[in-house]
């Protein structure tokens, strides 16, 4: 598969690339070149944020256990500690 770099240097990526990646309009990609050759990688958030224009969007993911989930298993540890 190919894609052509347009007068402004830019190369628009074939949309079966895209899709595999997961890539969205406004996404950021990483760009690595060694040795002749350039590699793109997703630029992923762990805060599950992505901008969509000028707003900044919760994309579901969330970032690790909630405050109820980690008193949940302190209080459920604390319980198991006792006697009784």
């Amino acid at each position: 598969m190919t894609s052509t770099v347009n007068e402004l240097g830019r190369l628009e990526l074939p949309p079966e690339v895209t899709a595999q990646l997961g890539l969205k309009p406004g996404d950021r990609v990483l760009v690595e070149t060694s040795n002749g050759q350039c590699v793109l990688r997703p630029v992923r958030s762990d805060a599950g944020l992505r901008w969509e224009g000028n707003v900044l969007v919760h994309q579901g993911v969330g970032a690790g256990p909630s405050v109820t989930e980690l008193r949940d298993e302190r209080l459920n540890r604390l319980g198991e500690g006792r006697s009784g």
